[in-house]
């Protein structure tokens, strides 16, 4: 009988002890988010031109177990021209001088992290967002995009936005 109230003892006392360890404050997490960089009504040129920029993720940026990720918004008006386009974005874990003195975009697979295409059809006009997990926590990164068209003759407007987003302990 005495076994069996010891053991009922420590099982109570585990199950509280977890209970209250789950509520601790340093268990508990916040997302914020970070703006990268924003591109408002901005006329593109298509692949082979693309655009780039750089940025770092801060060490109070990564203090939990969560990777960051960077979450992006784009919108794309073609104007008058009928025409499908696709929107590629990728983030390497290296910064620009990398990007610019390689000759390929193979030279850069060992930095590549993540990268996406979404293809916007001139049919079905829309806003896309996505998300691209940073895998790990480097230094600094670049996030490079472009666009691929059949064609282009109008001026086009893009909305583009890039967000890092992270957790942080409450």
């Amino acid at each position: 009988m005495l076994a069996i109230v010891v053991i009922a003892v420590v099982v109570v006392g585990f199950v509280v002890v977890l209970r209250f360890n789950n509520m601790a404050p340093m268990n508990q997490t916040n997302m914020n988010t970070r703006n990268l960089i924003d591109y408002d009504d901005q006329d593109v040129d298509l692949f082979p031109a693309y655009y780039r920029f750089s940025f770092n993720v801060k060490s109070s940026e990564t203090e939990t177990p969560q990777t960051p990720w960077v979450d992006s918004s784009c919108s794309i008006d073609t104007a008058t021209d009928d025409v499908d386009v696709v929107f590629h974005w990728a983030v390497y874990a290296t910064d620009i001088a990398t990007i610019d003195a390689a000759s390929t975009w193979s030279e850069l697979d060992t930095y590549l992290v993540n990268e996406r295409d979404h293809t916007y059809y001139a049919s079905y006009p829309e806003s896309y967002g996505n998300t691209l997990e940073l895998y790990g926590h480097a230094e600094s990164y670049t996030l490079v995009f472009w666009f691929e068209a059949s064609d282009k003759n109008d001026v086009w407007s893009v909305d583009i936005s890039f967000d890092l987003n992270y957790y942080v302990w409450a």
